[in-house]
């Protein structure tokens, strides 16, 4: 089965807008380094926003939480393959909250 995601609801938890990204990686489980925590070893495959670096590259503003939250309706889903933890990876100064939602499939 692989998770697919058809939407996405970001805000910041403070006053200030927070950064996010959504990837990918191999779970320890079916034999990779390590779960999502921090990790942005090359495992890790980016879903959102597409073909950016984890480790470098740019991240998904978060409304901060005096504003309306950031709404993605996905008209073609994000596909998460089988065997992989999805991840979603904030910055450290201005904590975000992510809803997902999608649905399971093979």
């Amino acid at each position: 089965m692989r998770r697919y995601v058809t939407d996405v609801v970001a805000q910041g938890t403070t006053t200030t807008a927070g950064l996010f990204i959504l990837t990918y990686n191999r779970s320890t489980a079916t034999g990779g380094l390590a779960d999502c925590a921090s990790d942005v070893s090359s495992e890790t495959q980016t879903l959102l926003p597409p073909g950016i670096d984890t480790a470098t590259g740019g991240r998904f503003a978060a409304e901060a939480s005096t504003l309306r939250p950031t709404t993605a309706s996905l008209t073609q889903p994000l596909i998460v393959p089988s065997g992989n933890d999805l991840c979603v990876l904030v910055d450290g100064v201005n904590p975000v909250t992510v809803q997902l939602s999608g649905y399971l499939a093979p």
